[in-house]
């Protein structure tokens, strides 16, 4: 994937006080939205196939799946106890909101392509999968640490 933007949230403000005292610039409020959602609203990009798999040992879901086409605007809440990939089908800029910091101790994964996950991908052919994705286990043989 080629990098479509970057988008600058630091600094402390100083030029735009007093509005800077009590917030961040880039949540000072400009015609109801934050400052910082104007650019991210122009990166984000439809033309992602967004999947969550129940990993949650004991649950009578573990192993199924969730998946949907995901268009520009909209998004796949992913809860504990699952498992999450996608399928960028163009080139797309990704953006996660997470409910807490991310835990590298803590990061499990699975295989994306296990047959045993019965996930359709709807591309097949010239993938693109990072390598430490590559190196996942199957479902059967990965680590949990969540219970039902």
């Amino acid at each position: 994937m080629r990098l479509k933007g970057l988008v600058l949230a630091a600094g402390e403000g100083s030029r735009l006080r007093p509005f800077t005292y009590s917030r961040p610039k880039h949540l000072i409020p400009l015609l109801g939205k934050p400052l910082i959602q104007y650019p991210i609203e122009d990166l984000v990009v439809a033309g992602v196939r967004d999947v969550g798999v129940v990993i949650r040992k004991g649950s009578p879901w573990f192993g199924k799946h969730v998946g949907v086409v995901l268009e520009s605007g909209y998004a796949l809440w992913i809860p504990p106890g699952f498992a999450h990939g996608f399928q960028a089908l163009e080139d797309t800029l990704f953006l996660y909101l997470v409910t807490k910091e991310y835990s590298p101790q803590h990061e499990r994964c699975i295989k994306w392509d296990d047959p045993e996950l019965g996930i359709e991908w709807p591309l097949k052919e010239n993938i693109i999968v990072n390598e430490k994705d590559r190196k996942c286990p199957s479902l059967k043989d990965a680590e949990y640490n969540f219970e039902y």
